[in-house]
């Protein structure tokens, strides 16, 4: 039976060195890969369930309220599919925990290389993304061609926009622990990389992408240079823009903000008033709910009552009048889950602030949540399951990264 295990577990993991090809072209696939990596993963834990008792649960006090309290907001969400996206989550939590056991069970020498592995093939995975994503640089005309190709070849529908910005958004999220661990070695390679995707990022169709990776190098200067514990400080402003955000964003729409004060890069590349007009609908109807919100996932594609008033609002000014998610991960949060969520989603934020990843350097740490929060902030839902899953490898990732290294200074 132990060998059996240990075979599925090992399955588990090097089926993960297929992150790389997926980060690349098709980041949808973080979802089936998580799943069948994860699955396998599950079965092996199961079948030694003795090794449940390496998983410190009282780690994760500070994150089980507001999980439990996202079931709860289902009975309350209108969301069809709510509960197939807490289930979706709760799944992604599972599998990254027996991913994480399934590892700490290889032998020191075989974790040292699987780790080194699955590196190499997140590095691939970059390098695509940033090849791929140069396309507005280097060959403008590619999007047209792949319509055309998309158009005549019934099986080739080939989203190429969608598909470079998913994975220009993402990329950052997993290059800053990569040359956090590596850079020290190969300053010469995490540099250049680094400094080309700044470039790349800064001149592609996704803003996304650029604020990930612009919020990934501020964030990491500063801690670096910055000797002083930062948590507080990032607690604090986070805290701050999510309790007030129904307010701003109401009156950033009442004072035509967008229009009168942001740069015009604002207002054409990232449909600024439009989003001002979304943000302040959101916002209104947050405040109709203001302790329990709404419901998991009730965002999506969310109707009120009283849309017309909006339409009318967005008429007059010429805007487009869709609501198909928040585009705002604070605006979200509490809006799905009011006040009281917000609380529990602080207390769970204040414990990702402490997890120390072994001995992950501060700057790393800080870089990677700051290259989240920039792909999160204004563009994804959180709930889609390429992207619970892909968050879900990253906690992975970052948790094996140093573990050997800390290993030898016990």
């Amino acid at each position: 039976m132990a060998k059996t295990s240990e075979k599925i577990g090992r399955a588990a993991l090097y089926f993960l060195l297929l992150v790389g090809p997926v980060l690349g072209t098709a980041t949808k696939g973080f979802a089936p890969l998580m799943a069948i990596s994860g699955l396998m993963a599950f079965i092996a834990v199961v079948m030694q369930p003795e090794k449940f008792k390496r998983v410190e649960w009282r780690k994760f006090i500070f994150a089980f309220p507001f999980l439990i309290f996202m079931g709860l907001s289902l009975l309350w969400s209108q969301a069809e599919n709510g509960g197939s996206t807490y289930f979706v989550l709760i799944l992604v939590v599972v599998f990254t925990a027996c991913l994480c056991i399934t590892f700490e069970g290889l032998p020191l020498e075989e974790q040292d290389r699987f780790k080194h592995l699955l590196s190499a093939s997140l590095l691939f995975g970059i390098i695509v993304s940033i090849s791929i994503g140069s396309y507005p640089l280097l060959w403008p005309e590619l999007p047209r061609l792949m319509d055309e190709i998309s158009t005549q070849v019934s099986f080739a529908n080939i989203e190429l926009i969608r598909q470079s910005n998913r994975s220009l958004s993402l990329f950052p999220v997993f290059l800053f622990p990569l040359a956090g661990f590596y850079g020290p070695r190969a300053r010469w390679l995490f540099v250049p990389i680094i400094a080309i995707a700044f470039f790349i990022t800064a001149n592609s169709n996704s803003q996304t992408a650029f604020l990930a990776i612009l919020l990934g190098v501020i964030a990491f200067v500063f801690a670096y240079f910055y000797k002083y514990d930062g948590r507080r400080l990032i607690f604090a402003i986070t805290a701050i823009g999510l309790l007030l955000s129904p307010i701003i964003f109401l009156k950033s729409f009442e004072n035509n903000f967008v229009q009168n004060y942001a740069p015009q890069i604002i207002k054409q590349e990232a449909s600024g008033e439009y989003r001002e007009w979304i943000y302040y609908t959101y916002a209104s109807e947050t405040l109709s709910k203001p302790l329990i919100g709404h419901g998991l996932r009730s965002t999506k594609n969310f109707s009120p009552d009283n849309l017309n008033n909006y339409i009318e609002l967005a008429r007059e000014r010429n805007l487009p009048y869709s609501l198909v998610h928040a585009h705002n991960f604070p605006l979200q949060v509490i809006f799905e889950f009011g006040y009281l969520g917000a609380i529990l989603f602080l207390a769970a934020f204040w414990w990702l602030l402490n997890l120390r990843f072994d001995n992950a350097g501060r700057a790393t740490h800080t870089a990677t949540l700051a290259a989240i929060c920039g792909l999160l902030l204004f563009s994804y839902s959180l709930w889609q399951s390429w992207l619970l899953a892909s968050l879900g490898f990253l906690y992975f990732y970052m948790s094996i990264l140093y573990q050997r290294e800390h290993r030898n200074n016990v």
